[in-house]
């Protein structure tokens, strides 16, 4: 059986995910091992620096006791992969690496708070890395053009040996490879539609975090209350250290709204997927969706902005729609869905579109791009 290694410095929330389920798909699918190194999921400016450290060591000592050559060495982005590569046992030195981009640094959005928003060394690092690499890897068409944007506009900004031929051999080497997930496939709740003018039911089901623009979401739900429009929500989703205030202030003044406001397991989860009518997404930093294609694969009807990775979900299909371009079109959005006379279609459409993503379905390009 051959061997990969998979080399992860974040190692939580879809990262993780992404890694877990990649690793089965290995063992049962393709008939190799992937043999993970990984760190847990904090502190992401310390593991950019730092963890190529600690993840050398820990792939030396395995590499040592079991003389074990792997075919291809699989990396995510948040890591120096320079550091890395130069602190590998030199019979390593000559294993392809892969780099795969869940994010880049360049499209990142920053904190009010982050004492760093101005300093570029993390989307350099990003760029070395990429350099580095014999291949690169980005989970969607829009992390990978606005990488290669990104590091164009900040090469311009130094003052000479800029190098600018450097991003056409990233270019050459570099494609988009899409997050496989496994969706749970059950059939879909269409019935819930049907008494939707009672009840408009309302999920959120991402990160309790700044980059997912909460403050929006809650604006459009609180002129969906001052509308007199009967809602109800359900306030799912990862919590972080700093949950922004909005979340709390909300649940305060319209308990009687919140369905749900507590973590959920994964049972609970896939009951309020097949609760909820539509999910508002007002993210300023997506590079692919996971959250929404969850929702989507369930039949929850996305009400989506006109950016980041969302369009070229719906590309080709009816449900373009779906995407607003500011707040006063997502009102008038969701009073279009709930006027219309069969949503149930709409909803089986979400569902045919996420499921695209399934590993079932995208089995195949990943043998044949990591396999070469």
């Amino acid at each position: 059986m051959k061997t990969y290694y998979a080399i992860e410095s974040f190692y939580g929330g879809s990262h993780k995910q992404w890694l877990d389920q990649l690793k089965e798909q290995f063992s049962h699918h393709f008939d190799t091992h992937l043999e993970l190194f990984t760190l847990p999921a904090r502190n992401w400016k310390w593991r950019h620096h730092g963890a190529a450290i600690s993840l050398a060591e820990n792939i030396k000592k395995h590499f040592l006791e079991t003389k074990d050559l792997p075919e291809c060495i699989l990396v995510t982005d948040i890591i120096d992969l320079a550091l890395l590569k130069s602190l590998l046992p030199n019979e390593l030195h000559k294993v392809p690496i892969f780099l795969y981009f869940h994010e880049n640094q360049f499209a990142y959005p920053q904190s009010d708070n982050d004492s760093f928003q101005k300093d570029q060394q993390y989307a350099f690092m990003n760029y070395t890395s990429a350099l580095i690499a014999d291949k690169c890897f980005f989970n969607s068409h829009y992390n990978k053009d606005s990488f290669l944007f990104g590091a164009q506009k900040l090469l311009k900004r130094m003052p000479d040996h800029q190098n600018l031929s450097n991003l056409k051999i990233i270019k050459e080497k570099s494609q988009v490879l899409p997050i496989g997930l496994s969706l749970n496939q059950s059939k879909l709740h269409l019935d819930k539609f049907k008494n939707i003018s009672e009840e408009v039911r309302i999920l959120w089901n991402h990160r309790w975090e700044h980059d997912k623009n909460p403050e929006d979401f809650f604006k459009f739900l609180y002129r969906l209350i001052e509308n007199k429009t009967p809602i109800k929500v359900c306030l799912a989703g990862q919590r972080t250290s700093r949950v922004p205030e909005c979340f709390y202030q909300f649940i305060k003044k319209f308990p009687d709204k919140v369905k749900s406001s507590e973590i959920l397991s994964r049972s609970e989860y896939e009951k309020a997927l097949d609760w909820a009518h539509f999910s508002p997404n007002t993210s300023t930093q997506d590079f692919f969706g996971i959250s929404l294609m969850e929702s989507m694969s369930r039949g929850v009807i996305p009400l989506l902005p006109s950016r980041l990775a969302f369009p070229e979900h719906f590309q080709g299909t009816e449900l373009a729609e779906l995407l607003f371009f500011n707040d006063e079109k997502l009102i008038d959005e969701v009073f279009n869905h709930i006027q219309l006379e069969d949503l149930s279609k709409v909803s089986m459409e979400c569902s045919n579109i996420a499921n695209r993503y399934e590993w079932n379905n995208l089995r195949p390009l990943y043998k044949k791009t990591l396999f070469p």
